[in-house]
């Protein structure tokens, strides 16, 4: 992401990134101080099941595109 200065128009995607992190709480905050939005708070996947495999959070950049951060529980 970079800091963007002024409102731009949002385009209209059907894609997003899912970005791989090592900590999505502090991935999170380095996304907000570069200009992102939370879309969906931080949160485990599947939703609700006894042992998740993901964890992740839904952002918005500047733009008004989604992005995820995702830490694979897995490893």
């Amino acid at each position: 992401l970079q800091l963007v200065t002024k409102p731009q128009p949002a385009p209209s995607h059907n894609a997003h990134l899912d970005l791989t992190v090592d900590d999505v709480d502090v991935a999170v905050q380095q996304a907000l101080a570069l200009g992102a939005t939370m879309f969906r708070e931080k949160g485990t996947y599947p939703i609700g099941a006894e042992r998740p495999y993901l964890e992740w959070a839904v952002m918005l950049d500047p733009f008004g595109n989604k992005f995820c951060l995702i830490k694979d529980l897995k490893n």
